[in-house]
């Protein structure tokens, strides 16, 4: 079993929850609080105390899965996600990005981390046993 964080727009948090619901029936465990959050919360009082309980899950995490984002993708630009990738790669963590598009940055071309192109080939990447995983709406775009 391993610790995933799971590192994308925050609009696309329904799409995560599937995917954690996936990893979890695989044996792992998704440790994204962030994921249970009602709103972004940039503009509220709390950000600073969520964005430390982030961190210490980055810390906390074994792989943290990150999703890259199209240039001109709305809201790509802005968000988290971009400094919970470097959180992750600076401690060392095992580093998966999932999207179909070339690097966002200098820090996605380390020569340690690992690309799929949808979170299809992330759970046959993961799975238990070598046996692949399915997500309940596997239609859904990485």
């Amino acid at each position: 079993m391993m610790k995933f964080y799971l590192s994308s727009r925050y609009d696309r948090r329904l799409e995560m929850l599937l995917l954690a619901e996936g990893l979890t029936r695989a044996g792992h465990e998704v440790i994204s609080s962030w994921l249970y959050q009602e709103n972004d919360a940039v503009d509220s009082w709390v950000a600073p105390a969520l964005a430390e309980k982030d961190l210490l899950e980055i810390a906390e995490c074994d792989v943290c899965v990150h999703f890259a984002e199209l240039p001109g993708t709305p809201g790509a630009a802005r968000g988290g996600r971009l400094v919970e990738f470097g959180a992750a790669a600076a401690l060392g963590k095992r580093l998966i990005i999932v999207g179909r598009c070339k690097p966002e940055n200098i820090f996605h071309r380390l020569e340690r981390i690992e690309w799929v192109r949808s979170k299809v080939e992330l759970l046959r990447l993961v799975g238990r046993g070598g046996e692949p995983l399915r997500l309940v709406a596997e239609g859904a775009a990485a």
